[in-house]
């Protein structure tokens, strides 16, 4: 038997994270929803952490037969949380300013979806057609102002709270 030892794919900043108002089908988004318009934002650069989203189910017992001394288990309602975001702006500056457009488009309890494309450079690699990309439509919560830390590196920035309403895994951008 061959054993293969694939190449892994470095991680550091190579995840690219769009922030959308609309998508008219999360299932097939197109480039240009994902790149182009009024509400759409690559934020990539602005966020602080890569909000991550992870999947559990509920485990519980299931009803004891007459003829059982072991308990078994079942896995119940699934929930998909995402990390809360983290991103930058500037405290002087208008919404209107491009330091602020994260702020601006991620308007506390509204609908956005959050598009995130791992693998490539966010920095030097635009979305294209054919990428695959992971959707979650997240209900945005209040945004809280708090530095990032309290050391002469630190930077003002927006911690905020999501709500995962739906997710779309490995999706091609047409």
């Amino acid at each position: 038997m061959t054993v293969s030892f694939p190449e892994g794919v470095k991680s550091l900043g190579s995840t690219s994270i769009i922030v959308a108002t609309t998508l008219a089908d999360p299932e097939n988004p197109t480039l240009a929803e994902l790149t182009t318009g009024t509400g759409v934002v690559n934020a990539s650069c602005f966020f602080y952490n890569v909000p991550r989203g992870t999947t559990s189910a509920a485990v519980s017992e299931k009803p004891r037969r007459a003829c059982e001394r072991k308990a078994r288990q079942g896995f119940g309602i699934e929930t998909t949380e995402l990390e809360a975001l983290s991103y930058t702006y500037h405290p002087q500056k208008p919404l209107t300013d491009p330091m602020n457009i994260v702020r601006a488009t991620c308007t506390p309890y509204t609908q956005k979806y959050i598009a995130m494309r791992d693998g490539l450079p966010a920095e030097t690699e635009a979305l294209e057609s054919g990428d695959i990309v992971d959707i979650f439509l997240v209900d945005l919560g209040p945004q809280n102002k708090v530095p990032t830390g309290e050391d002469d590196q630190a930077e003002f920035s927006i911690n905020q709270a999501v709500t995962v309403q739906k997710v779309w895994q490995d999706v091609e951008i047409l």
